[in-house]
Protein backbone atom coordinates (compact mmCIF):
# COMPACT_ATOMS: atom_id res chain seq x y z
CA UNK A 1 0.00 0.00 0.00
CA UNK A 2 1.56 3.61 -0.83
CA UNK A 3 1.44 6.14 2.03
CA UNK A 4 1.40 9.75 1.11
CA UNK A 5 3.56 11.98 3.32
CA UNK A 6 2.65 15.19 2.49
CA UNK A 7 0.42 17.50 4.47
CA UNK A 8 -2.76 18.98 3.67
CA UNK A 9 -4.21 21.86 4.83
CA UNK A 10 -6.97 24.70 4.42
CA UNK A 11 -9.47 22.93 2.24
CA UNK A 12 -9.67 19.40 1.10
CA UNK A 13 -11.52 18.30 -1.84
CA UNK A 14 -13.34 14.75 -1.40
CA UNK A 15 -11.84 11.82 -3.45
CA UNK A 16 -14.11 10.10 -5.78
CA UNK A 17 -14.42 7.03 -5.85
CA UNK A 18 -13.49 5.58 -9.33
CA UNK A 19 -15.33 2.32 -10.33
CA UNK A 20 -14.30 -0.68 -13.00
CA UNK A 21 -11.02 -0.65 -13.98
CA UNK A 22 -9.41 1.95 -11.61
CA UNK A 23 -7.82 0.20 -8.38
CA UNK A 24 -9.24 1.11 -5.12
CA UNK A 25 -7.07 3.49 -3.19
CA UNK A 26 -7.17 3.17 0.54
CA UNK A 27 -6.44 6.32 1.92
CA UNK A 28 -6.42 5.20 5.44
CA UNK A 29 -2.87 4.62 5.47
CA UNK A 30 -2.05 8.28 5.62
CA UNK A 31 1.60 9.86 7.30
CA UNK A 32 0.32 12.69 8.93
CA UNK A 33 1.98 16.12 10.42
CA UNK A 34 0.15 18.05 12.91
CA UNK A 35 0.92 21.97 12.02
CA UNK A 36 -0.65 25.51 12.22
CA UNK A 37 -2.25 27.44 9.78
CA UNK A 38 -2.64 31.07 9.88
CA UNK A 39 -4.77 33.24 8.06
CA UNK A 40 -5.09 36.77 8.63
CA UNK A 41 -4.90 40.36 6.98
CA UNK A 42 -4.31 44.51 7.84
CA UNK A 43 -5.89 46.69 5.66
CA UNK A 44 -6.32 50.53 5.72
CA UNK A 45 -10.02 49.87 5.55
CA UNK A 46 -11.69 51.00 8.98
CA UNK A 47 -13.02 48.00 10.07
CA UNK A 48 -12.69 44.65 12.78
CA UNK A 49 -9.70 42.82 11.14
CA UNK A 50 -9.57 38.99 11.51
CA UNK A 51 -7.22 36.40 12.19
CA UNK A 52 -8.34 32.28 11.76
CA UNK A 53 -6.10 29.75 13.60
CA UNK A 54 -6.31 26.55 12.64
CA UNK A 55 -4.50 22.92 12.11
CA UNK A 56 -3.88 20.59 9.34
CA UNK A 57 -5.77 17.95 8.67
CA UNK A 58 -5.29 14.66 7.08
CA UNK A 59 -7.21 13.30 4.67
CA UNK A 60 -9.72 10.69 6.08
CA UNK A 61 -11.18 13.89 8.13
CA UNK A 62 -13.37 16.10 6.93
CA UNK A 63 -13.54 19.11 9.83
CA UNK A 64 -10.83 21.69 10.79
CA UNK A 65 -9.54 21.54 14.38
CA UNK A 66 -9.55 25.09 15.62
CA UNK A 67 -7.10 26.61 17.62
CA UNK A 68 -8.60 27.99 20.96
CA UNK A 69 -7.55 30.04 23.29
CA UNK A 70 -4.71 31.52 21.91
CA UNK A 71 -3.50 35.57 22.90
CA UNK A 72 -3.61 37.02 19.40
CA UNK A 73 -2.18 40.83 19.00
CA UNK A 74 -1.24 42.76 15.98
CA UNK A 75 1.95 45.40 16.62
CA UNK A 76 2.68 48.70 14.18
CA UNK A 77 6.35 50.17 13.59
CA UNK A 78 5.31 52.34 16.25
CA UNK A 79 4.72 49.68 18.72
CA UNK A 80 0.93 50.34 18.92
CA UNK A 81 -0.49 46.90 19.71
CA UNK A 82 -3.80 45.97 18.44
CA UNK A 83 -5.31 43.15 20.92
CA UNK A 84 -7.59 40.67 18.77
CA UNK A 85 -10.77 39.12 21.01
CA UNK A 86 -11.69 35.17 19.98
CA UNK A 87 -15.30 36.06 18.59
CA UNK A 88 -15.89 31.97 17.54
CA UNK A 89 -13.68 29.04 17.66
CA UNK A 90 -10.65 29.70 16.05
CA UNK A 91 -11.48 33.36 14.78
CA UNK A 92 -10.10 36.47 16.24
CA UNK A 93 -11.44 39.93 15.70
CA UNK A 94 -9.80 43.16 16.49
CA UNK A 95 -11.63 46.21 17.38
CA UNK A 96 -11.53 48.54 14.31
CA UNK A 97 -9.17 50.30 13.03
CA UNK A 98 -7.77 51.58 9.70
CA UNK A 99 -4.12 50.68 8.78
CA UNK A 100 -2.04 53.51 7.75
CA UNK A 101 -0.01 53.48 4.31
CA UNK A 102 3.61 53.73 4.86
CA UNK A 103 3.50 52.00 8.32
CA UNK A 104 4.98 48.60 9.12
CA UNK A 105 2.60 45.98 10.59
CA UNK A 106 3.67 42.28 12.33
CA UNK A 107 0.96 39.68 13.79
CA UNK A 108 1.88 38.23 16.86
CA UNK A 109 0.06 35.43 18.65
CA UNK A 110 0.79 32.99 21.30
CA UNK A 111 -1.42 29.49 22.13
CA UNK A 112 -2.66 28.52 25.44
CA UNK A 113 0.11 25.92 26.34
CA UNK A 114 2.69 29.11 26.04
CA UNK A 115 4.47 28.61 22.09
CA UNK A 116 4.52 32.08 20.23
CA UNK A 117 4.68 32.63 17.07
CA UNK A 118 5.24 35.59 14.59
CA UNK A 119 4.98 36.69 10.92
CA UNK A 120 7.19 38.89 9.03
CA UNK A 121 7.38 42.72 9.13
CA UNK A 122 5.04 43.93 6.02
CA UNK A 123 4.50 47.37 5.09
CA UNK A 124 1.14 48.83 3.74
CA UNK A 125 1.01 50.46 0.74
CA UNK A 126 -1.55 52.51 -0.74
CA UNK A 127 -3.10 50.81 -3.54
CA UNK A 128 -4.42 53.25 -6.38
CA UNK A 129 -7.89 53.55 -7.61
CA UNK A 130 -9.50 51.37 -10.28
CA UNK A 131 -9.93 52.91 -13.19
CA UNK A 132 -12.27 51.27 -15.24
CA UNK A 133 -14.77 48.19 -15.37
CA UNK A 134 -15.90 47.26 -18.62
CA UNK A 135 -16.58 43.84 -20.52
CA UNK A 136 -16.18 42.13 -23.79
CA UNK A 137 -18.14 39.09 -25.33
CA UNK A 138 -16.07 36.04 -24.98
CA UNK A 139 -15.92 32.30 -25.03
CA UNK A 140 -14.58 30.19 -22.80
CA UNK A 141 -14.17 26.07 -22.81
CA UNK A 142 -16.86 24.62 -19.89
CA UNK A 143 -16.10 21.61 -18.10
CA UNK A 144 -20.21 21.44 -17.15
CA UNK A 145 -20.89 21.93 -20.91
CA UNK A 146 -17.93 20.06 -22.35
CA UNK A 147 -18.00 22.44 -24.70
CA UNK A 148 -17.64 26.75 -25.24
CA UNK A 149 -19.61 29.28 -23.81
CA UNK A 150 -20.59 32.38 -24.77
CA UNK A 151 -20.93 35.44 -22.89
CA UNK A 152 -18.77 38.39 -20.90
CA UNK A 153 -15.57 38.79 -20.20
CA UNK A 154 -14.97 41.49 -17.25
CA UNK A 155 -11.76 43.45 -17.15
CA UNK A 156 -10.12 46.08 -14.99
CA UNK A 157 -7.56 49.17 -15.55
CA UNK A 158 -5.68 50.59 -12.75
CA UNK A 159 -1.91 52.80 -13.11
CA UNK A 160 0.17 54.29 -9.96
CA UNK A 161 1.97 57.48 -11.03
CA UNK A 162 4.00 57.32 -7.75
CA UNK A 163 5.76 53.57 -9.60
CA UNK A 164 4.91 51.87 -5.89
CA UNK A 165 1.98 49.90 -6.93
CA UNK A 166 3.45 46.61 -8.43
CA UNK A 167 1.49 43.58 -7.53
CA UNK A 168 -2.16 43.11 -7.06
CA UNK A 169 -5.09 40.66 -5.81
CA UNK A 170 -8.91 40.61 -6.77
CA UNK A 171 -11.87 40.02 -5.12
CA UNK A 172 -14.85 40.50 -7.22
CA UNK A 173 -18.74 40.25 -5.70
CA UNK A 174 -21.76 40.72 -8.00
CA UNK A 175 -25.51 40.82 -7.96
CA UNK A 176 -28.34 40.38 -10.44
CA UNK A 177 -32.02 41.05 -10.84
CA UNK A 178 -34.37 38.46 -11.24
CA UNK A 179 -37.76 39.66 -12.92
CA UNK A 180 -40.83 37.11 -12.53
CA UNK A 181 -42.87 37.20 -16.20
CA UNK A 182 -45.90 37.37 -13.65
CA UNK A 183 -45.44 39.23 -10.49
CA UNK A 184 -47.83 38.37 -7.49
CA UNK A 185 -49.36 41.68 -6.25
CA UNK A 186 -51.66 39.91 -4.00
CA UNK A 187 -51.19 38.02 -0.86
CA UNK A 188 -53.44 34.88 -0.48
CA UNK A 189 -54.67 33.60 3.15
CA UNK A 190 -55.56 29.94 2.79
CA UNK A 191 -56.74 29.26 6.42
CA UNK A 192 -59.41 32.35 6.08
CA UNK A 193 -59.37 32.42 2.49
CA UNK A 194 -59.17 35.80 1.86
CA UNK A 195 -56.30 38.24 0.21
CA UNK A 196 -54.82 41.30 0.39
CA UNK A 197 -52.70 43.98 -1.58
CA UNK A 198 -48.99 43.84 -1.31
CA UNK A 199 -47.12 46.60 -0.07
CA UNK A 200 -44.43 47.84 -1.72
CA UNK A 201 -41.86 45.97 0.82
CA UNK A 202 -43.47 42.87 0.29
CA UNK A 203 -43.19 42.85 -3.49
CA UNK A 204 -41.54 39.73 -4.73
CA UNK A 205 -42.04 40.69 -8.94
CA UNK A 206 -38.08 42.04 -8.47
CA UNK A 207 -35.80 40.35 -6.42
CA UNK A 208 -31.54 40.35 -6.41
CA UNK A 209 -29.12 37.53 -6.07
CA UNK A 210 -25.71 37.83 -5.47
CA UNK A 211 -21.90 35.78 -5.96
CA UNK A 212 -18.72 36.12 -5.02
CA UNK A 213 -15.36 35.02 -6.01
CA UNK A 214 -13.67 32.05 -4.89
CA UNK A 215 -10.54 31.84 -7.17
CA UNK A 216 -6.96 34.18 -6.65
CA UNK A 217 -6.69 36.91 -9.07
CA UNK A 218 -3.61 38.42 -9.69
CA UNK A 219 -2.15 41.40 -11.54
CA UNK A 220 1.57 42.93 -11.35
CA UNK A 221 2.99 45.93 -13.12
CA UNK A 222 6.56 44.18 -12.86
CA UNK A 223 9.15 45.06 -15.88
CA UNK A 224 6.00 46.84 -16.96
CA UNK A 225 7.46 50.37 -18.68
CA UNK A 226 4.49 52.56 -17.80
CA UNK A 227 3.14 52.47 -14.88
CA UNK A 228 -0.22 50.78 -15.95
CA UNK A 229 -2.39 47.46 -15.21
CA UNK A 230 -4.42 47.04 -18.25
CA UNK A 231 -7.20 44.43 -19.25
CA UNK A 232 -6.95 42.37 -15.94
CA UNK A 233 -9.66 39.43 -16.38
CA UNK A 234 -11.49 39.45 -13.19
CA UNK A 235 -14.72 37.92 -13.92
CA UNK A 236 -16.43 35.98 -17.08
CA UNK A 237 -20.60 35.65 -16.71
CA UNK A 238 -22.16 33.32 -19.06
CA UNK A 239 -24.83 34.38 -21.05
CA UNK A 240 -26.89 31.07 -20.68
CA UNK A 241 -28.01 31.73 -16.98
CA UNK A 242 -30.37 34.86 -16.70
CA UNK A 243 -27.22 36.76 -14.68
CA UNK A 244 -27.26 39.46 -17.34
CA UNK A 245 -31.06 39.08 -18.10
CA UNK A 246 -32.04 42.93 -17.00
CA UNK A 247 -29.11 44.43 -14.76
CA UNK A 248 -26.15 43.60 -13.64
CA UNK A 249 -23.95 45.06 -10.73
CA UNK A 250 -20.37 44.05 -9.79
CA UNK A 251 -17.71 44.89 -7.30
CA UNK A 252 -14.16 44.74 -7.65
CA UNK A 253 -12.09 45.05 -4.65
CA UNK A 254 -7.93 45.85 -5.51
CA UNK A 255 -5.67 44.91 -2.75
CA UNK A 256 -2.24 46.47 -3.11
CA UNK A 257 -0.04 43.68 -1.85
CA UNK A 258 4.19 42.93 -1.91
CA UNK A 259 6.11 41.14 -3.87
CA UNK A 260 6.28 38.23 -1.56
CA UNK A 261 2.39 37.90 -0.71
CA UNK A 262 1.81 38.45 -4.85
CA UNK A 263 4.92 35.30 -5.07
CA UNK A 264 2.99 33.05 -2.28
CA UNK A 265 -0.66 33.54 -4.10
CA UNK A 266 0.87 32.71 -7.43
CA UNK A 267 2.09 29.30 -6.57
CA UNK A 268 -0.75 28.61 -5.14
CA UNK A 269 -2.79 29.32 -7.90
CA UNK A 270 -0.30 27.65 -9.72
CA UNK A 271 -0.59 24.49 -7.87
CA UNK A 272 -4.56 24.64 -7.87
CA UNK A 273 -4.65 25.04 -11.36
CA UNK A 274 -2.08 22.33 -12.53
CA UNK A 275 -4.59 19.67 -12.81
CA UNK A 276 -2.01 17.10 -11.21
CA UNK A 277 -3.05 13.88 -8.98
CA UNK A 278 -2.98 12.84 -5.63
CA UNK A 279 0.89 12.79 -5.62
CA UNK A 280 1.78 15.49 -6.75
CA UNK A 281 3.62 18.29 -4.93
CA UNK A 282 0.93 19.36 -2.14
CA UNK A 283 -0.37 23.05 -1.83
CA UNK A 284 0.86 22.39 1.96
CA UNK A 285 4.23 22.49 1.51
CA UNK A 286 4.34 26.07 0.50
CA UNK A 287 5.10 28.13 3.82
CA UNK A 288 4.15 31.42 4.06
CA UNK A 289 5.80 34.35 6.18
CA UNK A 290 5.00 33.47 9.48
CA UNK A 291 7.00 31.09 11.93
CA UNK A 292 7.35 30.01 15.15
CA UNK A 293 9.42 31.54 17.62
CA UNK A 294 10.20 28.45 20.13
CA UNK A 295 10.98 26.15 17.18
CA UNK A 296 12.40 28.13 14.16
CA UNK A 297 12.89 25.01 11.91
CA UNK A 298 9.55 24.68 12.47
CA UNK A 299 6.93 24.72 9.19
CA UNK A 300 4.04 26.94 9.95
CA UNK A 301 1.62 27.53 6.67
CA UNK A 302 -0.54 30.52 6.03
CA UNK A 303 0.32 33.53 5.64
CA UNK A 304 -0.62 37.41 7.26
CA UNK A 305 -1.57 39.92 4.44
CA UNK A 306 -1.22 43.92 4.71
CA UNK A 307 -2.86 45.40 1.73
CA UNK A 308 -4.04 48.96 0.80
CA UNK A 309 -7.51 48.69 -0.65
CA UNK A 310 -10.00 50.55 -3.49
CA UNK A 311 -13.17 49.31 -4.57
CA UNK A 312 -15.25 50.30 -7.58
CA UNK A 313 -18.46 49.77 -8.82
CA UNK A 314 -19.87 49.40 -11.81
CA UNK A 315 -23.81 48.64 -13.52
CA UNK A 316 -24.54 47.03 -16.30
CA UNK A 317 -28.60 46.85 -17.93
CA UNK A 318 -28.93 44.57 -20.78
CA UNK A 319 -31.00 46.70 -23.01
CA UNK A 320 -28.40 49.34 -22.48
CA UNK A 321 -25.14 48.11 -22.26
CA UNK A 322 -24.97 44.40 -23.56
CA UNK A 323 -27.95 43.72 -26.17
CA UNK A 324 -25.44 44.28 -28.82
CA UNK A 325 -22.77 41.89 -27.21
CA UNK A 326 -24.50 38.85 -26.08
CA UNK A 327 -27.96 36.69 -26.77
CA UNK A 328 -30.32 37.79 -23.86
CA UNK A 329 -30.37 34.81 -21.72
CA UNK A 330 -33.41 33.12 -20.98
CA UNK A 331 -35.68 33.07 -17.53
CA UNK A 332 -34.72 30.30 -16.14
CA UNK A 333 -38.41 28.74 -15.85
CA UNK A 334 -40.62 27.70 -18.94
CA UNK A 335 -43.52 29.84 -18.00
CA UNK A 336 -45.19 29.96 -21.41
CA UNK A 337 -49.00 29.71 -20.83
CA UNK A 338 -48.67 29.12 -17.03
CA UNK A 339 -51.24 32.39 -16.09
CA UNK A 340 -54.70 31.54 -16.34
CA UNK A 341 -57.76 33.08 -14.95
CA UNK A 342 -60.18 31.07 -11.67
CA UNK A 343 -63.09 31.45 -9.77
CA UNK A 344 -63.03 32.06 -6.42
CA UNK A 345 -64.22 28.72 -5.00
CA UNK A 346 -60.84 27.42 -6.86
CA UNK A 347 -58.06 29.44 -5.32
CA UNK A 348 -57.38 27.77 -2.31
CA UNK A 349 -56.92 24.27 -4.69
CA UNK A 350 -54.88 25.60 -6.85
CA UNK A 351 -52.68 27.32 -3.89
CA UNK A 352 -52.51 24.57 -1.71
CA UNK A 353 -52.32 21.57 -4.06
CA UNK A 354 -50.15 22.75 -7.03
CA UNK A 355 -47.95 25.55 -5.21
CA UNK A 356 -49.85 28.56 -7.35
CA UNK A 357 -49.38 32.12 -6.22
CA UNK A 358 -52.74 34.73 -6.17
CA UNK A 359 -51.57 36.98 -9.16
CA UNK A 360 -53.80 39.91 -9.42
CA UNK A 361 -57.79 40.15 -8.22
CA UNK A 362 -60.23 41.13 -10.46
CA UNK A 363 -63.43 42.87 -10.05
CA UNK A 364 -65.51 44.94 -12.09
CA UNK A 365 -67.35 46.07 -8.76
CA UNK A 366 -70.82 45.30 -10.87
CA UNK A 367 -72.62 42.68 -9.35
CA UNK A 368 -73.60 40.70 -12.53
CA UNK A 369 -70.21 40.34 -13.26
CA UNK A 370 -68.51 38.00 -10.80
CA UNK A 371 -64.67 38.17 -9.65
CA UNK A 372 -62.02 36.21 -11.04
CA UNK A 373 -58.25 35.48 -10.20
CA UNK A 374 -54.88 35.10 -12.35
CA UNK A 375 -53.08 32.63 -10.85
CA UNK A 376 -49.33 31.21 -11.87
CA UNK A 377 -47.01 28.64 -10.67
CA UNK A 378 -44.79 30.56 -7.65
CA UNK A 379 -41.64 30.30 -9.50
CA UNK A 380 -43.56 32.67 -12.29
CA UNK A 381 -44.88 34.69 -10.21
CA UNK A 382 -42.98 34.96 -6.95
CA UNK A 383 -38.95 35.65 -7.04
CA UNK A 384 -38.71 35.81 -3.26
CA UNK A 385 -38.82 31.45 -3.12
CA UNK A 386 -35.28 31.65 -4.64
CA UNK A 387 -34.00 35.03 -4.01
CA UNK A 388 -33.85 38.35 -1.73
CA UNK A 389 -36.98 40.49 -2.60
CA UNK A 390 -35.01 43.45 -0.42
CA UNK A 391 -33.38 45.63 -2.72
CA UNK A 392 -29.31 46.03 -1.91
CA UNK A 393 -28.22 49.60 -0.48
CA UNK A 394 -25.93 50.22 -3.07
CA UNK A 395 -28.50 49.31 -5.96
CA UNK A 396 -29.07 52.39 -8.51
CA UNK A 397 -31.98 51.46 -11.19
Amino acid sequence: MRKINKLVILYIVPLLLLASCVKPFDYESVSYEKVIVVDGSVTDIDKSHRVRLHYTYPVNQNSITPIQGATVWVQDGKGNRYSYVESEKGEYLSAPFAGVSGESYQLHFTTSDGLMYESDIVTLKKSPPIDSIYNRYAELPSDELHRNEGGLQFFIDTHDDTGIARHFRYEWEDTYQIRVPFPSIFIYYPESHTWSYRGQDESVGICYTSDQSSRIILGNMQGKNQNRLAEVPVHFVSQEPPTLRHRYSILVRQYCIDENAYNYYRKIKESIESGGSLFDKQLGSLPGNMKSIDHPTALVLGYFEVAGVTALRSFFSYSRDLQYKIIRPSYPFDCRDQLFTTSEDSVAYYYTQHNMSLVTVNDTGLPFMPVTFDMAPKKCADCSNYASNKKPDFWVD
